[in-house]
């Protein structure tokens, strides 16, 4: 699998403190549906598979199995269309530290999130209009409700990145990269995307990392 996305957060606190805001982080991407959690691995063991349903339980779950050093959390996602929601395995992945205060990353592995998604095999691109109308600004919310609510010292929300396939990461956004998605849409047109409204985006969105707001 490769990284579509991955955002960082770091915080120096006491370790007592540090499992409350794990909590709070993970009860957001749970009700959220953007992460249910199923299996955590750690650096000692395999994939172990988390028995609980229901987040309190799966919390106590993760705690009991975790070595306080390095822990990757993975499971299942929501993925929602115009007339129902579809189950998606392993397309979000957290990993945490709590040892010398609270390291948590999340990524994705996935550009379903995207107006367009990569097809590895062919190397070409595919509409996919109805899964990022509904589903985009969940990966950015998310992101923006834990910095809100958890206000970290340092976030990922100032960077930039140009990912793999075409991506461009911009703080807390996930884009197809100028260049990918304005030659894609020269090659097979779609007149249900506003491709000039994109790219717009994509510049506010950079112009506003650059002035640090």
């Amino acid at each position: 699998m490769k990284i579509k996305g991955s955002w960082c957060f770091d915080l120096n606190d006491n370790r007592e403190n540090n499992i409350l805001l794990l909590k709070e982080i993970l009860s957001i991407l749970f009700e959220d549906e953007i992460l249910i959690p199923e299996f955590i691995v750690n650096e000692k063991s395999a994939d172990i598979k988390l028995r609980s349903n229901n987040f309190e339980g799966i919390f106590e779950e993760l705690i009991a199995a975790s070595d306080y050093i390095s822990e990757r959390i993975y499971g299942r996602t929501i993925i929602y269309n115009n007339l129902n929601k579809m189950e998606y395995n392993r397309i979000i992945e957290i990993e945490y530290r709590l040892y010398d205060g609270l390291l948590f990353s999340m990524s994705t592995y996935s550009d379903i999130w995207l107006p367009m998604v990569s097809d590895t095999e062919s190397h070409t691109f595919n509409w996919n209009l109805e899964n990022y109308n509904c589903n985009y600004f969940r990966l950015n919310a998310i992101l923006q409700k834990i910095d809100r609510i958890v206000n970290w010292s340092y976030t990922t929300k100032f960077e930039k990145d140009n990912m793999p396939y075409g991506l461009l990461q911009a703080g807390y956004h996930l884009f197809l990269s100028p260049e990918v998605i304005t030659r894609e849409f020269h090659k097979n047109p779609n007149p249900d995307f506003d491709l000039t409204k994109y790219l717009e985006e994509i510049n506010s969105t950079i112009s506003l990392i650059d002035s640090g707001i």
